[in-house]
């Protein structure tokens, strides 16, 4: 993720992805992705960044973050914090690609009624709210409007959040997103598509500049198909409801091992989903 400083505040701030499929034959080995390059700087009291951004709900929550969305957007981005309250407001207008393809979350059923659009361009505006109550508090509000040539109606997603810090060692969180799509008319039959939430208790934190520190966590999730796109998640994905366990932990300065278990459903039909996800990570 190289970042070419300008002047005065502004930057340049890239990311390029390299993925080698062992498997695959011919062109498809390899690919080179360039998931985002934006310009951003000081504007208004408050950062604007232009172009294609990195953007996630609630980027400032650890339990609540990216719940809806965790991608980037070509578009323009300003984030506000206000210096007495420390509220954090941002806002955000671009498009992005449908998630609702064979690459991302695969097609939505389709019966004969309302399709969700799977490769026309989402046309994206969010506006949220992250609030500190008090040192141990934090909540917040951020709605989402969803539009495209080929969904016949406008998605529009609601959603609050909260955090609090028991102790210095325990964090207990939630978030809940409603959407206004019917799960019947885009042939879901089961209504907890129309909405997402989780509830999420946390123990310690792995810091990635600390060797030998370890963060555990144990969450509930329902992710909702008409009320998620791209989760930021690594072990339970959008249409699943379940419970999670799952540990990080830094074996030296950048280096991260993580691990978790889901054991779930999917809400369509029932069926079982269970499974393991490990990672080793370096950064450098």
């Amino acid at each position: 993720e190289p970042t070419i400083n300008i002047d005065n505040g502004w930057k340049i701030k890239n990311r390029i992805d390299y993925e080698q499929n062992y498997k695959a034959k011919g062109a498809d080995k390899s690919h080179f992705y360039n998931r985002m390059l934006y310009l951003q700087g000081p504007a208004f009291g408050g950062t604007i960044s232009l172009g294609k951004v990195d953007y996630a709900d609630f980027a400032n929550m650890d339990i609540a973050y990216g719940m809806i969305f965790d991608d980037y957007i070509k578009g323009i981005k300003y984030a506000y914090t206000d210096k007495d309250t420390k509220n954090i407001y941002t806002a955000m207008i671009g498009n992005f690609d449908s998630p609702y393809n064979d690459n991302v979350n695969g097609k939505m059923h389709y019966n004969g009624k309302q399709a969700y659009p799977e490769s026309d361009a989402m046309h994206y505006v969010g506006l949220q709210a992250e609030m500190p109550i008090s040192n141990k508090l934090m909540t917040g509000l951020a709605y989402h409007n969803i539009r495209s040539g080929e969904l016949e109606d406008i998605q529009q997603i609601l959603e609050v959040a909260g955090e609090y810090k028991l102790d210095n060692n325990f964090k207990l969180g939630g978030v809940y997103a409603l959407s206004n799509l019917d799960a019947n008319k885009y042939d879901l039959g089961n209504s907890d598509q129309e909405q997402a939430y989780i509830f999420q208790l946390n123990y310690k934190g792995a810091k990635r500049t600390i060797p030998n520190t370890y963060g555990l966590w144990v969450a509930y999730k329902n992710i909702g198909e008409l009320a998620t796109f791209l989760p930021t998640y690594t072990n339970s994905f959008t249409g699943e409801q379940g419970y999670e366990l799952g540990a990080r932990y830094i074996f030296a300065k950048n280096l991260m091992g993580e691990v978790s278990y889901f054991n779930g459903n999917d809400i369509e039909n029932d069926k079982t989903k269970t499974r393991w996800f490990g990672r080793l990570e370096y950064r450098f």
